[in-house]
């Protein structure tokens, strides 16, 4: 064999071998960034919406905005009659322990006044009146409605959908959070399945529900939960096909007796 054959034979070998090392070395790169936006994507899950302590005093806010503030005043456990300040350097506040989901199923469409599949388009914390509560809104744009019992709602309506809980700033640039036990929060630009309540005669409540932007679902509830013992029933459905939820949602409505509710 001649040198000229062998040197082509060399370079031959080399440039499979490059690029071999190439397409393994981009396909880690790519694995890496999945696993990133995978760990960014639940610790999202733990993220509440964030109100500055300061501007909750600004004399420009609504008159409306002012009446919903007045609603909080109070609302929760015995704890919550507490005004919200700032903690020592090194506490933090712990999550509210209320058994909110006893009685519910992982479906929990009988007791809804409303189910909605919608898009998160705006989030925002806010303080009650009496600064001993926080609550948090989301904007979110209906894509359908599944049940509406009652409610003016419709496809690409935006409403303002409500939970207990959010986080305060303050001066200092200390973030606390006033979170609810098993209690998630919903991510902007992030697509959900979410079961609702009118809890106090105006506001339209989020009683939980399943965050079905990808293939497979998440509920939105529960997964700060460490014990499995301590499991919530929307377990059931996490990492299911998003698909196959709503088509257990749809199935449930079709044998739903209709008392109040109807589908759109």
């Amino acid at each position: 064999m001649t040198n000229k054959k062998l040197t082509i034979i060399s370079i031959s070998l080399l440039s499979i071998f490059l690029i071999a090392t190439f397409a393994t070395l981009r396909q880690q790169a790519q694995d890496q960034s999945l696993n990133q936006q995978k760990q960014t994507d639940n610790s999202d899950l733990k993220e509440l919406p964030i109100v500055d302590f300061a501007q909750s005093d600004l004399a420009e806010e609504s008159s409306s905005r002012k009446k919903k503030n007045k609603r909080f005043n109070n609302r929760g456990s015995s704890d919550s009659k507490k005004m919200i300040d700032e903690f020592p350097e090194g506490v933090e506040n712990l999550p509210t322990i209320v058994h909110w989901w006893v009685g519910l199923s992982a479906l929990p469409l009988e007791s809804a006044d409303a189910v909605v599949i919608g898009t998160v388009t705006n989030r925002k914390a806010y303080l009650s009146d009496d600064k001993t509560n926080v609550y948090s809104e989301y904007e979110v744009r209906i894509e359908k409605v599944l049940k509406n019992s009652g409610e003016s709602l419709k496809s690409n309506d935006m409403v303002a959908l409500v939970r207990l809980g959010g986080s305060v700033r303050f001066g200092s640039g200390k973030i606390q959070k006033y979170k609810i036990s098993q209690y998630g929060a919903l991510q902007e630009n992030h697509r959900y399945v979410m079961f609702l309540k009118k809890d106090n005669g105006v506001d339209l409540f989020i009683t939980t529900g399943y965050d079905i932007s990808g293939d497979k679902v998440i509920p939105i509830d529960g997964q700060d939960n460490k014990d499995p013992k301590n499991s919530l029933p929307f377990d059931k459905y996490l990492n299911a096909d998003s698909n196959a939820l709503l088509k257990d949602i749809d199935a449930v409505l079709q044998g739903y007796n209709g008392k109040g509710g109807t589908k759109q």
